[in-house]
């Protein structure tokens, strides 16, 4: 399964996903643009936002 985390995360969450999971994390240390978030999460399998991720219909309808 392949992950997109929207943010960086404590290691510890990042490594035990990564233990079963491919994992890229946002390379930014900010909240993404909603377009980012889209075009991001783009061939991935599942999301792990932040609080304030705009996780709405625009997005759920852009991915597979």
């Amino acid at each position: 399964m392949k992950i997109l985390v929207s943010r960086k995360i404590p290691d510890e969450g990042l490594d035990k996903l990564r233990s079963f999971h491919e994992v890229n994390v946002s390379p930014y240390d900010r909240q993404l643009t909603q377009d980012e978030l889209i075009e991001r999460a783009k061939g991935h399998d599942a999301l792990v936002s932040i609080i304030g991720d705009r996780v709405d219909g625009r997005l759920l309808e852009s991915l597979p």
